[in-house]
């Protein structure tokens, strides 16, 4: 059986380069012969996190149809990748939102993170890679894309840049850890 790798968009923007990347991220994912499953996060309609239990409570249950879907996907996928948009040196409100409604679900996960931005996506890099320690999960960094130097800010890789390899070696990477 096919492995899966949930793929997860970071950007509520309509005009989002992640939803420019994920296609060439789709890609990959398929050609390394495992299942990609997209979860684009402007129609998963998440609630911002405001239930009165903790994810790392015993027994938390998210009685929110979206987010029940959502911890499924995570729980049953065997890694997932996050296209990370950084906002002001920072990680998107909504990729943090998502995360925050889980816990148990990303222990031992194998987590891709492809960060990009005008300043290849370090800062909003670096805060996921330490959310997701503390979680329990095992994040594995790509190479950090640049805007007009590794792809379009819409987006598609650009020839003379590393995205693509950047890519195929997180996707590599992952695979061998799964």
């Amino acid at each position: 059986m096919r492995k899966t790798i949930a793929i997860v968009t970071g950007s509520m923007r309509p005009n989002s380069a992640g939803a420019g990347l994920l296609p060439t991220v789709q890609a990959a994912v398929e050609a390394a012969d495992m299942t990609a499953t997209v979860v684009d996060i402007r129609t998963a309609e998440l609630p911002f996190f405001n239930d009165s239990h903790t994810p790392s409570q015993e027994g938390f249950a998210p009685s929110d149809p979206a987010v029940q879907r959502w911890a499924h996907t995570v729980a049953t996928a065997d890694a997932l990748i996050m296209l990370t948009p950084e906002y002001n040196g920072q990680l998107s409100g909504a990729q943090k939102n998502a995360i925050d409604w889980l816990h148990k679900e990303w222990h031992n996960k194998p987590v891709g993170i492809i960060a990009y931005g005008w300043h290849a996506g370090h800062g909003a890099q670096a805060q996921l890679v330490a959310l997701l320690k503390k979680l329990k999960a095992r994040p594995v960094v790509a190479q950090g894309l640049t805007f007009l130097q590794d792809m379009s800010t819409s987006g598609e890789p650009l020839a003379t840049g590393q995205a693509q390899s950047s890519i195929t070696t997180l996707i590599n990477t992952i695979v061998k850890g799964i």
